[in-house]
Protein backbone atom coordinates (compact mmCIF):
# COMPACT_ATOMS: atom_id res chain seq x y z
CA UNK A 1 0.00 0.00 0.00
CA UNK A 2 2.92 2.30 0.68
CA UNK A 3 4.77 1.64 -2.60
CA UNK A 4 6.85 4.62 -3.72
CA UNK A 5 6.31 6.39 -0.64
CA UNK A 6 7.62 4.54 1.55
CA UNK A 7 11.11 5.93 1.79
CA UNK A 8 9.56 9.15 2.23
CA UNK A 9 7.61 8.10 5.18
CA UNK A 10 10.88 6.55 6.58
CA UNK A 11 12.17 9.98 6.31
CA UNK A 12 10.02 11.99 8.39
CA UNK A 13 10.44 9.00 11.00
CA UNK A 14 13.87 9.36 10.98
CA UNK A 15 14.24 12.58 10.22
CA UNK A 16 13.00 15.97 11.70
CA UNK A 17 9.48 14.35 12.16
CA UNK A 18 8.96 12.41 14.98
CA UNK A 19 5.46 10.47 13.26
CA UNK A 20 4.64 6.99 13.24
CA UNK A 21 3.42 6.72 9.25
CA UNK A 22 0.31 4.06 10.10
CA UNK A 23 -1.10 3.62 6.32
CA UNK A 24 -1.44 5.58 3.15
CA UNK A 25 -2.24 5.15 -0.67
CA UNK A 26 0.20 6.93 -3.28
CA UNK A 27 -2.67 6.43 -5.68
CA UNK A 28 -0.03 5.47 -8.34
CA UNK A 29 -0.44 1.48 -9.04
CA UNK A 30 -3.98 1.60 -7.48
CA UNK A 31 -7.27 3.52 -6.60
CA UNK A 32 -6.70 2.72 -2.98
CA UNK A 33 -10.08 0.74 -3.04
CA UNK A 34 -11.49 4.18 -2.87
CA UNK A 35 -15.44 4.22 -4.28
CA UNK A 36 -17.34 7.42 -6.28
CA UNK A 37 -20.84 7.34 -4.85
CA UNK A 38 -23.37 10.04 -5.22
CA UNK A 39 -26.28 11.31 -7.64
CA UNK A 40 -23.46 11.09 -10.84
CA UNK A 41 -20.52 9.37 -9.66
CA UNK A 42 -18.58 11.51 -11.26
CA UNK A 43 -14.78 11.29 -9.05
CA UNK A 44 -12.51 9.17 -11.06
CA UNK A 45 -9.12 7.97 -10.68
CA UNK A 46 -6.48 7.56 -13.24
CA UNK A 47 -3.67 10.04 -15.26
CA UNK A 48 -4.36 13.47 -14.27
CA UNK A 49 -4.61 15.78 -17.95
CA UNK A 50 -6.90 19.02 -16.78
CA UNK A 51 -6.97 21.06 -13.36
CA UNK A 52 -3.57 21.22 -12.13
CA UNK A 53 -2.40 19.73 -15.02
CA UNK A 54 -0.21 17.13 -13.40
CA UNK A 55 -0.73 14.81 -10.21
CA UNK A 56 0.97 15.68 -7.16
CA UNK A 57 3.51 13.28 -7.49
CA UNK A 58 3.55 10.50 -9.69
CA UNK A 59 0.84 10.61 -13.00
CA UNK A 60 -2.37 9.01 -11.40
CA UNK A 61 -4.76 10.70 -8.80
CA UNK A 62 -8.43 10.96 -7.98
CA UNK A 63 -10.41 14.01 -9.45
CA UNK A 64 -13.39 14.99 -9.76
CA UNK A 65 -13.33 14.45 -13.50
CA UNK A 66 -9.51 14.01 -14.50
CA UNK A 67 -9.51 16.10 -17.77
CA UNK A 68 -10.71 19.24 -15.73
CA UNK A 69 -14.52 20.63 -15.12
CA UNK A 70 -16.93 18.53 -13.86
CA UNK A 71 -20.56 17.97 -14.08
CA UNK A 72 -23.41 20.55 -11.45
CA UNK A 73 -26.19 20.40 -9.86
CA UNK A 74 -25.35 17.15 -7.96
CA UNK A 75 -23.89 15.66 -4.29
CA UNK A 76 -21.03 13.55 -4.95
CA UNK A 77 -18.90 11.68 -2.54
CA UNK A 78 -15.44 10.07 -2.66
CA UNK A 79 -14.93 7.27 -0.34
CA UNK A 80 -11.68 5.89 0.71
CA UNK A 81 -11.25 1.94 3.20
CA UNK A 82 -11.52 2.71 6.68
CA UNK A 83 -8.07 2.37 8.90
CA UNK A 84 -7.79 1.29 12.46
CA UNK A 85 -6.46 3.96 14.64
CA UNK A 86 -7.01 2.04 17.47
CA UNK A 87 -3.19 2.37 18.54
CA UNK A 88 -2.89 5.91 17.85
CA UNK A 89 -2.57 8.20 20.38
CA UNK A 90 -2.53 11.62 18.05
CA UNK A 91 -3.78 10.70 14.85
CA UNK A 92 -3.51 12.68 12.38
CA UNK A 93 -4.54 12.23 8.37
CA UNK A 94 -3.18 14.07 5.71
CA UNK A 95 -3.32 14.64 1.46
CA UNK A 96 -2.54 16.73 -1.45
CA UNK A 97 -5.16 18.38 -3.21
CA UNK A 98 -5.80 20.81 -5.84
CA UNK A 99 -9.52 22.85 -6.57
CA UNK A 100 -11.23 24.90 -8.57
CA UNK A 101 -14.85 25.45 -7.04
CA UNK A 102 -17.14 27.39 -9.54
CA UNK A 103 -18.73 30.67 -7.63
CA UNK A 104 -22.26 28.62 -5.17
CA UNK A 105 -20.02 25.23 -5.52
CA UNK A 106 -17.96 24.05 -2.16
CA UNK A 107 -15.83 20.59 -1.43
CA UNK A 108 -15.69 19.57 2.01
CA UNK A 109 -13.70 16.81 4.25
CA UNK A 110 -16.10 14.42 6.28
CA UNK A 111 -14.66 11.40 8.87
CA UNK A 112 -16.61 8.32 10.13
CA UNK A 113 -15.03 6.46 13.18
CA UNK A 114 -18.60 4.32 13.87
CA UNK A 115 -20.63 7.24 15.16
CA UNK A 116 -21.61 8.30 11.71
CA UNK A 117 -20.29 10.92 9.18
CA UNK A 118 -19.26 14.06 10.50
CA UNK A 119 -17.48 17.30 8.88
CA UNK A 120 -14.33 17.96 10.12
CA UNK A 121 -12.22 21.42 9.34
CA UNK A 122 -8.53 20.74 8.13
CA UNK A 123 -5.88 22.17 10.34
CA UNK A 124 -5.44 26.42 9.98
CA UNK A 125 -8.62 26.11 8.07
CA UNK A 126 -11.08 28.80 9.02
CA UNK A 127 -13.97 27.38 7.79
CA UNK A 128 -14.38 23.79 6.83
CA UNK A 129 -15.86 24.30 3.09
CA UNK A 130 -13.66 24.42 0.41
CA UNK A 131 -14.36 27.17 -2.19
CA UNK A 132 -12.91 29.20 -4.97
CA UNK A 133 -9.35 28.06 -5.86
CA UNK A 134 -6.55 26.80 -4.21
CA UNK A 135 -4.15 28.07 -7.15
CA UNK A 136 -1.60 24.62 -6.46
CA UNK A 137 -1.45 21.59 -4.61
CA UNK A 138 -1.71 22.23 -1.06
CA UNK A 139 -1.34 19.77 1.78
CA UNK A 140 -4.59 19.79 4.01
CA UNK A 141 -4.22 18.24 7.66
CA UNK A 142 -7.36 17.13 9.94
CA UNK A 143 -6.69 16.34 13.62
CA UNK A 144 -8.46 13.62 14.54
CA UNK A 145 -8.12 13.00 18.23
CA UNK A 146 -10.57 10.94 20.04
CA UNK A 147 -11.03 8.86 17.56
CA UNK A 148 -10.43 5.42 17.57
CA UNK A 149 -11.10 1.91 15.79
CA UNK A 150 -11.51 2.21 12.12
CA UNK A 151 -12.00 5.59 10.61
CA UNK A 152 -13.20 6.01 7.23
CA UNK A 153 -12.83 9.57 5.22
CA UNK A 154 -14.54 10.83 2.40
CA UNK A 155 -14.56 14.07 0.68
CA UNK A 156 -17.66 15.61 -0.78
CA UNK A 157 -18.50 18.10 -3.50
CA UNK A 158 -21.86 20.14 -3.41
CA UNK A 159 -22.39 22.03 -6.94
CA UNK A 160 -25.50 24.07 -7.67
CA UNK A 161 -27.21 24.40 -11.03
CA UNK A 162 -24.80 27.29 -12.10
CA UNK A 163 -21.41 26.97 -13.82
CA UNK A 164 -18.48 24.42 -13.19
CA UNK A 165 -14.81 25.04 -12.08
CA UNK A 166 -11.92 22.91 -12.86
CA UNK A 167 -12.46 20.41 -10.09
CA UNK A 168 -11.23 18.83 -6.96
CA UNK A 169 -7.77 16.17 -7.22
CA UNK A 170 -6.92 14.13 -4.55
CA UNK A 171 -3.61 12.58 -4.26
CA UNK A 172 -0.97 10.86 -1.89
CA UNK A 173 -3.12 10.32 1.46
CA UNK A 174 -1.32 9.41 4.44
CA UNK A 175 -2.57 8.13 8.34
CA UNK A 176 -0.09 9.20 11.19
CA UNK A 177 0.43 9.13 14.40
CA UNK A 178 2.10 11.80 16.19
CA UNK A 179 2.37 15.21 14.91
CA UNK A 180 3.66 15.59 11.14
CA UNK A 181 2.13 18.85 10.95
CA UNK A 182 4.09 21.67 10.62
CA UNK A 183 3.41 24.99 11.76
CA UNK A 184 1.51 27.62 10.20
CA UNK A 185 2.72 30.64 8.61
CA UNK A 186 0.58 33.81 7.71
CA UNK A 187 -0.16 37.43 6.76
CA UNK A 188 4.08 38.31 6.94
CA UNK A 189 4.87 42.25 6.81
CA UNK A 190 6.33 42.51 3.10
CA UNK A 191 8.07 45.93 4.10
CA UNK A 192 8.93 47.69 1.01
CA UNK A 193 12.18 50.11 0.36
CA UNK A 194 12.74 53.03 2.30
CA UNK A 195 14.87 56.06 3.01
CA UNK A 196 14.67 56.47 6.22
CA UNK A 197 18.77 54.56 6.58
CA UNK A 198 19.65 53.10 9.83
CA UNK A 199 16.62 52.93 11.41
CA UNK A 200 15.23 49.87 12.88
CA UNK A 201 11.75 48.44 11.03
CA UNK A 202 9.50 45.51 12.59
CA UNK A 203 7.93 42.35 11.46
CA UNK A 204 5.54 40.98 12.36
CA UNK A 205 3.90 37.06 11.19
CA UNK A 206 0.80 35.10 12.26
CA UNK A 207 2.17 31.78 14.00
CA UNK A 208 -0.07 28.77 14.85
CA UNK A 209 1.01 25.23 15.63
CA UNK A 210 -1.57 22.34 16.22
CA UNK A 211 0.59 21.28 19.16
CA UNK A 212 2.43 23.86 20.38
CA UNK A 213 5.81 25.77 19.08
CA UNK A 214 9.24 25.56 20.48
CA UNK A 215 10.89 28.74 18.87
CA UNK A 216 10.00 31.73 16.19
CA UNK A 217 12.96 33.56 14.77
CA UNK A 218 13.43 36.01 11.89
CA UNK A 219 15.96 35.03 9.90
CA UNK A 220 17.84 38.19 7.41
CA UNK A 221 20.62 38.68 5.43
CA UNK A 222 22.07 41.80 4.64
CA UNK A 223 23.43 42.04 1.29
CA UNK A 224 23.97 38.55 0.52
CA UNK A 225 26.46 37.94 3.67
CA UNK A 226 25.87 35.52 6.25
CA UNK A 227 22.30 34.90 7.77
CA UNK A 228 21.42 35.88 10.97
CA UNK A 229 18.68 35.31 13.04
CA UNK A 230 16.48 37.23 15.82
CA UNK A 231 13.68 35.81 18.42
CA UNK A 232 10.01 37.02 17.90
CA UNK A 233 8.42 37.81 20.65
CA UNK A 234 4.84 36.69 20.79
CA UNK A 235 1.16 38.94 21.41
CA UNK A 236 -1.37 35.60 21.63
CA UNK A 237 -0.53 34.35 17.50
CA UNK A 238 1.38 37.35 16.32
CA UNK A 239 5.14 37.06 16.56
CA UNK A 240 7.43 40.15 16.14
CA UNK A 241 11.09 41.23 15.97
CA UNK A 242 13.02 44.25 14.88
CA UNK A 243 15.62 44.41 11.73
CA UNK A 244 18.26 46.55 12.11
CA UNK A 245 18.75 49.64 10.37
CA UNK A 246 21.17 49.98 7.46
CA UNK A 247 23.06 52.64 5.27
CA UNK A 248 21.96 53.57 1.89
CA UNK A 249 21.80 50.85 -1.05
CA UNK A 250 21.54 48.29 1.66
CA UNK A 251 19.52 45.22 0.87
CA UNK A 252 17.86 43.43 3.70
CA UNK A 253 16.59 39.81 2.63
CA UNK A 254 14.06 38.24 5.58
CA UNK A 255 11.86 35.23 5.98
CA UNK A 256 10.03 34.05 9.41
CA UNK A 257 11.30 30.00 10.86
CA UNK A 258 8.78 28.44 12.94
CA UNK A 259 9.42 25.18 14.35
CA UNK A 260 7.39 22.74 16.90
CA UNK A 261 10.04 20.70 17.85
CA UNK A 262 9.60 18.29 15.08
CA UNK A 263 8.54 20.04 11.84
CA UNK A 264 9.80 23.42 10.62
CA UNK A 265 8.19 26.16 8.62
CA UNK A 266 9.78 28.68 6.98
CA UNK A 267 8.33 31.48 5.08
CA UNK A 268 9.14 32.65 1.53
CA UNK A 269 12.23 35.35 1.74
CA UNK A 270 10.87 39.13 1.60
CA UNK A 271 14.01 41.82 0.65
CA UNK A 272 13.81 46.16 0.79
CA UNK A 273 16.11 48.32 0.16
CA UNK A 274 17.78 51.43 2.44
CA UNK A 275 18.05 54.18 0.33
CA UNK A 276 18.14 57.77 -0.31
CA UNK A 277 16.34 59.55 -2.95
CA UNK A 278 17.17 60.42 -6.80
CA UNK A 279 17.48 63.61 -8.53
CA UNK A 280 14.44 63.96 -10.75
CA UNK A 281 14.24 64.98 -14.29
CA UNK A 282 17.81 65.13 -15.63
CA UNK A 283 18.11 66.70 -18.64
CA UNK A 284 19.72 69.04 -21.19
CA UNK A 285 19.80 72.90 -20.68
CA UNK A 286 20.88 73.83 -23.96
CA UNK A 287 18.80 73.71 -27.10
CA UNK A 288 21.31 71.39 -28.84
CA UNK A 289 23.95 69.09 -28.17
CA UNK A 290 27.05 70.98 -29.31
CA UNK A 291 30.19 71.39 -27.87
CA UNK A 292 33.23 69.89 -25.51
CA UNK A 293 30.75 70.49 -22.38
CA UNK A 294 27.08 70.70 -21.90
CA UNK A 295 24.91 71.97 -19.47
CA UNK A 296 22.89 69.28 -17.47
CA UNK A 297 20.42 70.76 -15.52
CA UNK A 298 17.68 68.28 -12.94
CA UNK A 299 15.13 68.44 -10.38
CA UNK A 300 16.34 67.89 -6.32
CA UNK A 301 15.07 64.85 -4.47
CA UNK A 302 12.22 64.66 -2.65
CA UNK A 303 12.05 64.20 1.24
CA UNK A 304 13.16 65.99 4.25
CA UNK A 305 17.06 64.76 3.93
CA UNK A 306 19.15 67.99 3.94
CA UNK A 307 21.27 67.92 0.14
CA UNK A 308 24.72 69.14 0.86
CA UNK A 309 25.67 68.65 -3.27
CA UNK A 310 25.73 66.90 -6.36
CA UNK A 311 27.96 64.56 -8.22
CA UNK A 312 27.56 63.79 -12.19
CA UNK A 313 28.60 60.39 -13.78
CA UNK A 314 29.25 59.79 -17.07
CA UNK A 315 28.80 56.00 -18.10
CA UNK A 316 29.37 55.98 -13.91
CA UNK A 317 32.85 58.00 -14.00
CA UNK A 318 32.58 61.28 -11.95
CA UNK A 319 32.69 64.09 -13.90
CA UNK A 320 31.64 66.85 -11.87
CA UNK A 321 30.81 67.76 -8.60
CA UNK A 322 28.60 70.64 -7.53
CA UNK A 323 26.51 72.48 -5.05
CA UNK A 324 22.69 73.98 -6.96
CA UNK A 325 21.32 71.34 -9.62
CA UNK A 326 23.22 72.57 -12.27
CA UNK A 327 26.63 71.37 -13.99
CA UNK A 328 28.78 71.71 -17.70
CA UNK A 329 29.58 68.17 -18.26
CA UNK A 330 32.36 67.18 -20.78
CA UNK A 331 31.17 65.29 -23.22
CA UNK A 332 33.14 62.35 -26.10
CA UNK A 333 31.08 62.98 -29.04
CA UNK A 334 29.90 59.24 -29.37
CA UNK A 335 26.41 58.24 -26.99
CA UNK A 336 27.04 59.09 -23.57
CA UNK A 337 24.94 58.11 -20.51
CA UNK A 338 24.71 60.80 -17.42
CA UNK A 339 23.16 59.84 -13.93
CA UNK A 340 23.46 62.43 -11.13
CA UNK A 341 23.05 62.10 -7.67
CA UNK A 342 22.51 63.46 -4.41
CA UNK A 343 24.84 63.89 -1.91
CA UNK A 344 23.25 63.41 1.97
CA UNK A 345 25.37 63.73 5.51
CA UNK A 346 24.22 60.04 5.39
CA UNK A 347 25.98 59.31 2.12
CA UNK A 348 25.34 59.22 -1.53
CA UNK A 349 21.50 58.98 -2.93
CA UNK A 350 20.41 56.68 -5.77
CA UNK A 351 21.15 57.85 -9.22
CA UNK A 352 18.83 59.92 -11.55
CA UNK A 353 17.24 57.69 -14.78
CA UNK A 354 20.30 57.86 -17.05
CA UNK A 355 20.28 60.72 -20.01
CA UNK A 356 21.79 59.55 -22.99
CA UNK A 357 22.98 62.44 -25.21
CA UNK A 358 24.76 62.08 -28.39
CA UNK A 359 26.72 65.16 -28.53
CA UNK A 360 28.48 67.05 -31.85
CA UNK A 361 31.83 68.34 -31.01
CA UNK A 362 33.60 71.65 -32.65
CA UNK A 363 36.36 70.17 -34.51
CA UNK A 364 39.18 71.78 -36.60
CA UNK A 365 39.47 70.20 -39.79
CA UNK A 366 41.86 72.25 -41.39
CA UNK A 367 44.58 75.15 -41.59
CA UNK A 368 45.95 76.66 -44.87
CA UNK A 369 48.63 77.12 -44.94
CA UNK A 370 49.57 75.04 -41.24
CA UNK A 371 53.13 75.84 -41.50
CA UNK A 372 55.07 79.37 -40.95
CA UNK A 373 58.41 80.61 -40.84
CA UNK A 374 59.59 83.58 -37.70
CA UNK A 375 58.97 86.15 -38.90
CA UNK A 376 56.56 85.35 -41.17
CA UNK A 377 52.86 87.30 -41.33
CA UNK A 378 49.91 85.23 -42.60
CA UNK A 379 46.05 84.99 -43.79
CA UNK A 380 45.49 81.28 -42.39
CA UNK A 381 42.02 79.81 -43.67
CA UNK A 382 40.35 77.95 -40.67
CA UNK A 383 37.71 75.45 -41.14
CA UNK A 384 36.26 73.01 -38.74
CA UNK A 385 32.73 71.11 -38.07
CA UNK A 386 30.06 72.74 -35.05
CA UNK A 387 32.47 75.56 -33.99
CA UNK A 388 29.55 77.93 -33.24
CA UNK A 389 31.65 81.15 -34.64
CA UNK A 390 30.35 84.80 -33.63
CA UNK A 391 31.84 87.93 -34.39
CA UNK A 392 33.49 89.31 -31.37
CA UNK A 393 33.39 86.56 -29.29
CA UNK A 394 36.13 83.96 -30.46
CA UNK A 395 39.61 84.03 -29.66
CA UNK A 396 42.71 81.84 -31.05
CA UNK A 397 46.26 81.54 -29.89
CA UNK A 398 49.02 79.17 -31.30
CA UNK A 399 51.15 79.50 -28.51
CA UNK A 400 54.10 82.06 -26.93
CA UNK A 401 55.62 84.11 -30.33
CA UNK A 402 52.56 84.51 -32.21
CA UNK A 403 49.46 86.65 -32.10
CA UNK A 404 46.51 85.37 -33.66
CA UNK A 405 43.59 87.82 -34.89
CA UNK A 406 40.11 86.56 -36.14
CA UNK A 407 38.30 87.44 -39.06
CA UNK A 408 34.55 85.09 -38.85
CA UNK A 409 33.73 84.10 -42.51
CA UNK A 410 30.80 81.89 -41.07
CA UNK A 411 30.21 79.12 -38.11
CA UNK A 412 32.37 77.03 -38.93
CA UNK A 413 34.91 79.14 -40.91
CA UNK A 414 37.44 82.07 -40.35
CA UNK A 415 40.47 83.80 -41.39
CA UNK A 416 43.61 83.80 -39.27
CA UNK A 417 45.79 87.11 -39.16
CA UNK A 418 49.10 85.23 -37.76
CA UNK A 419 52.34 86.88 -37.10
CA UNK A 420 55.30 85.01 -36.26
CA UNK A 421 57.55 86.45 -33.76
CA UNK A 422 60.94 86.52 -35.80
CA UNK A 423 62.53 84.62 -32.42
CA UNK A 424 59.48 82.24 -31.88
CA UNK A 425 60.69 78.38 -31.62
CA UNK A 426 60.20 76.14 -34.45
CA UNK A 427 57.87 73.47 -33.94
CA UNK A 428 54.37 72.04 -33.40
CA UNK A 429 51.96 74.33 -32.30
CA UNK A 430 48.39 73.60 -30.84
CA UNK A 431 45.69 75.57 -32.02
CA UNK A 432 43.38 76.84 -29.38
CA UNK A 433 40.04 78.48 -30.26
CA UNK A 434 37.40 79.96 -27.29
CA UNK A 435 33.81 80.44 -27.92
CA UNK A 436 30.61 80.96 -26.11
CA UNK A 437 29.99 76.93 -26.42
CA UNK A 438 33.42 76.05 -25.17
CA UNK A 439 37.56 75.33 -25.87
CA UNK A 440 38.24 73.88 -28.91
CA UNK A 441 41.68 72.47 -28.97
CA UNK A 442 43.54 71.08 -32.06
CA UNK A 443 47.00 69.41 -31.19
CA UNK A 444 50.01 69.85 -33.30
CA UNK A 445 48.14 71.59 -36.11
CA UNK A 446 50.60 74.62 -37.05
CA UNK A 447 54.19 73.97 -37.35
CA UNK A 448 57.08 76.79 -37.44
CA UNK A 449 59.50 76.03 -39.43
CA UNK A 450 63.41 76.14 -38.89
CA UNK A 451 66.07 77.76 -41.34
CA UNK A 452 66.06 80.83 -43.48
CA UNK A 453 63.79 79.89 -46.44
CA UNK A 454 60.87 82.30 -45.29
CA UNK A 455 59.35 83.90 -48.50
CA UNK A 456 60.11 87.81 -48.77
CA UNK A 457 60.89 90.12 -51.15
CA UNK A 458 64.77 90.87 -51.58
CA UNK A 459 66.29 93.54 -50.10
CA UNK A 460 66.09 96.55 -52.45
CA UNK A 461 66.65 100.36 -51.98
CA UNK A 462 64.13 102.12 -54.79
CA UNK A 463 63.11 105.58 -55.37
CA UNK A 464 60.46 107.79 -57.00
CA UNK A 465 59.48 111.57 -56.69
CA UNK A 466 56.54 113.05 -55.46
CA UNK A 467 54.65 113.60 -58.66
CA UNK A 468 55.28 110.78 -59.95
CA UNK A 469 54.27 107.82 -62.62
CA UNK A 470 56.71 105.05 -61.65
CA UNK A 471 57.25 101.65 -62.86
CA UNK A 472 58.94 99.42 -59.65
CA UNK A 473 60.44 96.03 -60.39
CA UNK A 474 60.25 93.93 -57.07
CA UNK A 475 61.99 90.42 -56.84
CA UNK A 476 61.91 87.71 -54.27
CA UNK A 477 62.03 84.62 -52.42
CA UNK A 478 60.01 81.70 -52.83
CA UNK A 479 56.28 81.44 -54.51
CA UNK A 480 53.38 83.48 -54.76
CA UNK A 481 50.19 82.56 -54.53
CA UNK A 482 48.61 84.69 -57.36
CA UNK A 483 49.83 86.17 -60.27
CA UNK A 484 48.02 89.66 -58.54
CA UNK A 485 49.19 90.31 -55.92
CA UNK A 486 47.92 93.44 -53.70
CA UNK A 487 50.86 95.76 -53.23
CA UNK A 488 51.75 98.22 -50.31
CA UNK A 489 53.91 101.59 -50.84
CA UNK A 490 52.03 103.39 -48.02
CA UNK A 491 50.39 106.36 -48.02
CA UNK A 492 49.62 109.11 -51.20
CA UNK A 493 50.93 106.23 -53.39
CA UNK A 494 48.50 104.82 -55.52
CA UNK A 495 48.88 101.03 -57.30
CA UNK A 496 47.88 100.87 -60.84
CA UNK A 497 49.25 97.08 -61.68
CA UNK A 498 51.20 94.51 -60.23
CA UNK A 499 51.88 91.55 -62.01
CA UNK A 500 54.37 89.29 -61.10
CA UNK A 501 56.78 87.34 -63.81
CA UNK A 502 59.34 84.68 -63.37
CA UNK A 503 60.48 85.81 -59.69
CA UNK A 504 59.67 89.16 -60.07
CA UNK A 505 56.90 91.44 -59.77
CA UNK A 506 56.60 94.49 -62.08
CA UNK A 507 54.77 97.46 -60.06
CA UNK A 508 53.10 100.70 -61.82
CA UNK A 509 51.74 103.33 -59.57
CA UNK A 510 51.41 107.45 -59.19
CA UNK A 511 53.04 108.93 -56.16
CA UNK A 512 50.29 112.05 -55.03
CA UNK A 513 52.54 115.28 -55.30
CA UNK A 514 52.29 115.97 -51.25
CA UNK A 515 53.68 112.64 -50.45
CA UNK A 516 55.62 112.16 -47.47
CA UNK A 517 59.53 112.30 -48.43
CA UNK A 518 61.46 109.50 -46.53
CA UNK A 519 61.88 105.78 -46.38
CA UNK A 520 58.89 103.25 -46.16
CA UNK A 521 58.25 99.85 -46.28
CA UNK A 522 57.05 97.96 -49.64
CA UNK A 523 54.46 94.90 -48.80
CA UNK A 524 53.20 92.69 -50.78
CA UNK A 525 49.65 90.62 -50.02
CA UNK A 526 49.31 87.33 -52.27
CA UNK A 527 46.35 86.65 -50.15
CA UNK A 528 48.08 84.02 -47.83
CA UNK A 529 51.36 85.20 -47.06
CA UNK A 530 52.75 88.81 -46.67
CA UNK A 531 56.20 89.62 -48.33
CA UNK A 532 58.13 92.48 -46.80
CA UNK A 533 62.21 92.97 -46.58
CA UNK A 534 62.38 95.93 -49.59
CA UNK A 535 62.41 99.65 -48.69
CA UNK A 536 60.84 103.03 -50.92
CA UNK A 537 62.77 106.23 -50.80
CA UNK A 538 59.70 108.83 -51.64
CA UNK A 539 62.42 111.92 -53.03
CA UNK A 540 61.46 115.90 -52.80
CA UNK A 541 60.08 116.98 -56.49
CA UNK A 542 61.71 120.22 -56.49
CA UNK A 543 65.34 117.87 -56.83
CA UNK A 544 64.02 115.24 -59.01
CA UNK A 545 65.33 112.94 -60.65
CA UNK A 546 65.30 109.52 -61.74
CA UNK A 547 65.11 107.02 -58.83
CA UNK A 548 66.86 104.25 -58.26
CA UNK A 549 64.58 101.09 -60.23
CA UNK A 550 61.69 103.40 -60.97
CA UNK A 551 61.09 104.42 -64.51
CA UNK A 552 59.80 108.53 -63.66
CA UNK A 553 57.78 110.92 -66.13
CA UNK A 554 59.94 112.91 -68.36
CA UNK A 555 61.50 116.59 -67.25
CA UNK A 556 59.51 119.17 -67.75
CA UNK A 557 56.22 116.99 -67.71
CA UNK A 558 56.15 117.12 -63.86
CA UNK A 559 52.52 118.95 -64.23
CA UNK A 560 51.02 116.60 -66.76
CA UNK A 561 52.21 113.90 -64.28
CA UNK A 562 50.36 115.53 -61.06
CA UNK A 563 47.47 115.50 -63.45
CA UNK A 564 47.62 112.00 -64.06
CA UNK A 565 47.92 111.00 -60.68
CA UNK A 566 44.72 113.38 -59.94
CA UNK A 567 42.82 111.33 -62.20
CA UNK A 568 43.88 108.29 -61.37
CA UNK A 569 43.45 108.86 -57.87
CA UNK A 570 39.65 110.08 -59.03
CA UNK A 571 38.91 106.85 -60.62
CA UNK A 572 40.30 104.69 -57.60
CA UNK A 573 37.65 107.02 -55.16
CA UNK A 574 35.19 106.18 -58.03
CA UNK A 575 35.99 102.18 -58.11
CA UNK A 576 36.93 102.80 -62.16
Amino acid sequence: MLGWLAPLWLCFLNGALAAELLDGWEFEEDDGGCVAEGQTAQWEWGEVTGGPGAAHSGARAWALSLDGGYLNDTVDTLTCPAVDLSTATRPVVQFEQWFDFFAGDAGHVEVDDGSGWRVVSPLYAVVPDLVGQSGSWLTASVDLSGASGPVALRWVVVADASGVGGGWFIDDLRWWDGDPVAPQIDDVDVLGDTDDVMVARAVSATVRDDVGLTSVVLRYVVDGGAAQETVMAADADVWTAALPGGPPDTTVAYQVLARDGENETVSPAVAFRYFLPAPDNLRLDAQRAVGHTLPLAWGPPFGGHIIEGYRVYRDEVLVAEVSTPRADVPVTGGVDSFTVVAVFGEGEGDPSAPLEITASIPTVTALSPAEGWPGDHLHVGLTGAYLLLTDGRVTATLGEGISVGVSIRDVDSAVLDVQIAADAEPGGRDLVIGTPSGVTTALGVFTVLDGDDRPRLNEAELAVWQGDTATLQLTYVGEMATDEPSVDLGPDIVIDSAVAVSGGLTVSCVVSGDAAVGDRAVTVDDGVRIFDGATLTVRNSTTQGTGNGCVSAPHGGLVAAVGAAAALLSRRKRGM
